[in-house]
């Protein structure tokens, strides 16, 4: 997608997820590039769009902890 401001590019899988995008400047000076780390097919079984559903989680326990450092 293309506006007066940027170009945004989005992966998207059959799915509808999006599971990575990029935002650059029209000149091409990426500003934004990010991806999923991790993509499951199964869908929530409890609504994630609620007010309810801000007093939970579905995020999996392994990416409840920071990432151990390489160094």
């Amino acid at each position: 997608m293309t506006d007066a401001e940027s170009i945004r590019t989005y992966d998207v899988v059959e799915s509808g997820a999006l599971i990575a995008a990029t935002i650059s400047d029209l000149d091409g000076t990426m500003r934004v590039d990010n991806f999923a780390v991790d993509y499951k097919t199964a869908i929530p079984k409890i609504d994630i769009f609620s007010t309810e559903s801000l007093r939970t989680t579905v995020v999996p326990d392994s990416f409840k902890r920071a990432p151990i450092s390489p160094r």
